[in-house]
């Protein structure tokens, strides 16, 4: 029996009445769970849009936190630059709090530095790691102006890691609040409103500053800064359905005439008229205009304390419009506005992998850099690590990726590159005392005979000129098997020394042929064969012995069996890491044109070490042991051991180690050992003091090894600055052996 309305009404009627009330209140039930929105129809929809403006648009965080405390209801975000990204993480449910400690945390600077980290290049491309002082695309056969200082590789990763929550999610409505970018179109000059696709990849292009940041190609098209075309976008978030826009400006105004003293500023004024009275325009359309005080902060203003300041102060801009906000809104319901917080997983199960974007590489070899064996759980520093694997082998402009679920916890990570211009011009330069002024050119081609290949070729000018054209295969045979051929033209200077005076001075004129099979089985390290065609023209230039011999040449034929280790970050700076090669080689078929020269077979085998350990927040321990030995004394001085002097040891011309304290080759024989340390300090940012010694000595014959009264020892002290043309050097150096000082000075990176 029912109690209804109609319970004292003629049973018949009741019943009748009562089945319709119940069909009218299920039908108007049923509307209330299906548009639950229109419980509240009168509410006035507020949406917000945010400006650009680098570090000053850290302001919409305190903005944001400000309406939230309020309870103003935010039915949807359009942001531009750094307003995108705010609005966009706000959007997908990060809080404020978090939000402002992202903001204050993250290394801002570093995302203009576009280098892959050194540990994580692959091993055969190590050797052009922070060695040219500036490149330049080639296309059409033509140098071309690089189209930006960076491609964005960084900030583009670091937005794909914060946007993990809604990689799968391309309906930007779809997202905890409706959200919108604006990026400007380089190809039609005008903003564009994205409201669906890749967020991080369109954050990204809201965010590219010209000439800067390389464009974006989303859809066929470039994009760079949406404040370049509309840094306001009001226009935009009106679009997006809302009654009320709420727009929140830091964009800076025009310089005044005496602001206007320099040559920078009269260039930005000039170029920012455009972007003004558009702004001017869009402040015009906007409901509420909250305008932070932004007086002695700019866009570059990434300090910790600055952010923080940024923050408050737009908190205290939106705390002072929250009355006319109200009464603008009016009525509202009193239930607070619940934004869902994005789901942020500490590690992923990885159950495929798809390639994306690879023409002129293979994606084997893709995947190969990635080194990921899936089924896999993966963290997301493993995930970027993989993609900076893969971005270090100098083929891609860009790598990102995204995260898409399949069923359950399956996952499938989605790696999109972007290829490159394929053929480079790089320019170095360097000075030292030993080798003098060195001018580098090179010109680098990849795919260039085959796919996952590279043909580079050098061509140094100075007082020790010389060529070098390296081709270097990636086969796709497993483990990593890849092919070299080296051809090699040098001429070097070999000095004689007795009781530290130099008595004789050579010349070496070195050229050389290789052909080399090599497993780099993994990113640091390289296993393999090579066979070598050695000849070497060798002149007395100066002498103080008597002899007859004032030139003659050589030729042999070098068998060697080489592994290699590298994961050092810095060649230069090192603060962690290690760096060792191991070479065997058999010396066959030496022969003179000198009938008075009678070489015979020999081996020679040596080993170099160095590592380095971080000890302090500032302080690096150096290591480093260097020995070697040929079964022979009768040997040409194509092949002798040389030590002394400052510097690094390269595998190309492996017959010199360094030895502090003393000259450059100072010491030379068929057998030495090196072994020394020392302490580097970073007295202030990329400013170094460095003290390090060595103790060893080179030997005629194995059993010196034992006679320790012949060892030698030395110490240097140097100041040296990480510049962006490569260190600047100045060593001090003395030894056991001489009562003077040595000094060495280096300008730029080694080659």
């Amino acid at each position: 029996m029912y109690y209804s309305f109609g319970e004292n009404v003629p049973s018949v009627l009741g019943s009748y009445f009562w089945q319709i009330k119940r069909f009218i209140i299920i039908v108007v039930f049923s509307l209330f769970l299906v548009f639950p929105q229109d419980c509240h129809s009168s509410e006035k929809r507020v949406v917000l849009a945010l400006s650009g403006g680098g570090a000053k648009g850290f302001a919409h965080i305190g903005v944001l936190k400000a309406l939230e405390e309020a309870n103003i209801p935010i039915a949807g975000i359009c942001g531009v630059s750094m307003g995108a990204v705010v609005g966009a993480l706000y959007a997908i449910g990060y809080d404020t709090h978090t939000i402002h400690r992202i903001a204050s945390t993250t290394d801002w600077g570093l995302f203009y530095d576009d280098s892959p980290t050194r540990d994580l290049t692959s091993i055969e491309e190590k050797r052009d790691f922070n060695r040219y002082l500036t490149s330049f695309p080639i296309k059409g056969g033509r140098i071309e102006i690089p189209q930006g200082i960076s491609a964005g590789q960084n900030i583009g990763r670091y937005l794909s890691r914060l946007s993990w929550p809604v990689h799968h999610v391309n309906d930007f409505s779809n997202f905890s609040i409706p959200f919108s970018a604006v990026a400007t179109n380089l190809l039609t000059g005008q903003a564009e409103q994205f409201t669906k696709g890749n967020l991080a990849e369109i954050l990204q292009a809201s965010i590219t500053i010209p000439s800067i940041l390389t464009p974006v190609e989303i859809d066929s098209q470039l994009y760079i800064d949406g404040g370049v075309s509309r840094n306001l976008p009001v226009d935009f978030a009106r679009n997006m359905g809302g009654d009320i826009v709420i727009a929140v400006d830091v964009t800076a105004p025009l310089y005044t005439k005496s602001e206007l003293n320099s040559g920078m500023k009269i260039v930005d004024q000039s170029i920012s008229f455009r972007g003004y009275e558009n702004t001017q325009k869009q402040r015009k359309l906007a409901d509420i205009l909250i305008e932070p005080d932004m007086n002695g902060l700019g866009n570059k203003s990434f300090t910790k304390d600055e952010i923080d300041t940024i923050i408050t102060r737009g908190y205290l801009a939106a705390k002072g419009k929250l009355p006319e906000i109200n009464r603008l809104i009016g009525e509202r319901s009193a239930i607070k506005q619940i934004k869902s917080s994005p789901l942020i997983l500490d590690s992923l199960y990885i159950t495929e992998i798809k390639i994306e974007g690879a023409k002129q590489v293979n994606a084997k070899f893709v995947r190969g850099k990635l080194n990921v064996r899936t089924p896999c759980w993966m963290t997301a520093t493993q995930i970027e690590e993989a993609i900076d694997r893969v971005y270090a082998s100098r083929y891609f402009h860009r790598v990102n990726y995204r995260l898409i679920p399949i069923r359950g916890n399956q996952t499938l990570l989605v790696v999109h590159v972007v290829e490159q211009s394929m053929h480079t011009f790089n320019i170095g330069i360097h000075y030292s005392d030993y080798t003098k002024a060195t001018l580098l050119l090179n010109v680098s081609y990849r795919n260039i005979f085959r796919q996952n290949s590279k043909l580079s070729a050098d061509l140094m000018l100075g007082e020790n000129p010389g060529s070098t054209i390296n081709y270097f295969l990636h086969t796709n045979w497993k483990p990593g098997i890849g092919i070299e051929i080296l051809l090699l033209n040098r001429r070097f200077q070999i000095y004689q020394y007795q009781d530290g005076n130099c008595i004789g001075q050579n010349e070496l004129y070195y050229s050389g042929g290789e052909l080399a099979l090599k497993s780099n089985i993994f990113n640091n390290f390289s296993i393999g064969g090579a066979i070598r065609g050695e000849q070497a023209d060798i002149k007395q230039v100066i002498s103080q012995q008597t002899t007859n011999l004032s030139k003659y040449s050589v030729s042999a034929l070098n068998n060697s069996f080489i592994v290699q280790f590298d994961n050092v970050d810095d060649l230069y700076f090192p603060s962690k890491g290690a760096r060792w090669t191991l070479s065997m080689s058999y010396i066959s078929q030496i022969s003179t044109a000198d009938t008075s020269l009678r070489y015979q077979p020999y081996q020679k085998n040596y080993f170099h070490f160095t590592d380095a350990i971080l000890i302090g927040k500032r302080l690096v321990m150096l290591r480093r042991l260097s020995v070697g030995s040929i079964n022979s004394s009768n040997i040409p001085a194509l092949h002798g051991f040389h030590i002394g002097g400052m510097g690094h040891f390269q595998e190309h011309t492996p017959n010199y180690f360094p030895f502090v304290g003393y000259n450059f080759m100072e010491l030379s024989g068929p057998h030495f050992i090196t072994l020394g340390g020392g302490i580097r300090v970073e007295m202030w940012k990329n400013n170094f003091l460095i003290a390090q010694a060595d103790w060893g000595s080179a030997h005629k014959t194995l059993d010196e090894f034992y006679e320790f009264s012949q060892y030698r020892f030395g110490a240097a002290l140097t100041f040296a600055y990480r510049s962006p043309a490569g260190p600047i050097a100045l060593s001090i150096m003395r030894s056991t052996s001489r009562a003077e000082y040595l000094t060495f000075v280096n300008l730029g990176f080694q080659f």
